[in-house]
């Protein structure tokens, strides 16, 4: 009997060992899926909106699945429906914002180019007529320094060309 005894003692602390080392496994197990839990849920929030949101639509229909799965239903497909249809949604919605963005971008992109070629024909025109009025100068002092000119012939000399020099300051304002 004492063998016995002495052997019942033996299994039931082998048992009662098993149990805890049972627990202290099951325990470490639950603390390593909450770590990993944590992880992931830092790694979750370093993903962008759009992965954000499908990543919770995909875990709120995986816990639907689960209740289903609990009950030993299949889904008809009505669940799996649901599930894409919000998922074409999110992405609905960030193809949207995207198209805005890109077209805001182009349309940023498009004005600063018309504002540079503007600056370039306002340059363009500023040479020009800087180059006109050099060549108009030129052209009365070359007409001043004339002395085979009579005063009446130096005045309608002079009439036509300030008529000319005005033609050519309109025909280049027109131009740019």
């Amino acid at each position: 009997e004492n063998q016995d005894g002495y052997q019942l003692s033996v299994l039931d602390a082998q048992k009662a060992a098993g149990e805890k080392a049972s627990a202290e496994r099951e325990k470490q197990a639950k603390l390593e899926e909450a770590a990993l839990a944590v992880l992931q849920e830092a790694k979750n929030k370093m993903l962008d909106k759009q992965a954000q949101e499908e990543l919770a639509i995909n875990k709120s229909y995986a816990e639907k699945q689960k209740v289903l799965d609990e009950a030993q239903m299949k889904d008809d497909g009505s669940l799996e429906a649901a599930k894409q249809e919000e998922l074409k949604t999110v992405r609905e919605k960030y193809q949207k914002e995207q198209a805005e963005k890109d077209a805001d971008f182009i349309k940023t992109i498009n004005e600063l180019q018309t504002q540079l070629r503007l600056e370039g024909i306002a340059d363009e025109n500023t040479k020009a007529r800087e180059a006109l009025l050099v060549e108009q100068q030129k052209r009365r002092e070359e007409l001043l320094e004339n002395e085979a000119l009579t005063d009446e012939q130096m005045i309608a000399l002079k009439l036509t060309l300030a008529e000319k020099e005005k033609q050519e300051l309109d025909a280049l304002n027109m131009t740019f």
